[in-house]
């Protein structure tokens, strides 16, 4: 891994972990809206639940 990719990573490993309420190693859908708010998008539920689905690959509810 290159010096600015581990930057990068350490990076988002920070907001992640930020984001991570309670701390289980993933974001939830609830934690995924407090993100959303914290990033001023405005987002229906509907339209929320469809962009965190997206990210949510494995389809367990949690993004990792």
């Amino acid at each position: 891994m290159k010096k600015s990719d581990a930057r990068i990573h350490s990076e988002v490993k920070k907001h992640f972990d930020f984001f991570d309420d309670d701390k289980n190693g993933f974001i939830d859908f609830d934690e995924y809206l407090d993100l959303l708010k914290i990033m001023g998008i405005n987002e229906t539920a509907r339209a929320a639940a469809q962009s965190f689905y997206h990210i949510d690959t494995d389809g367990d509810g949690r993004v990792s």
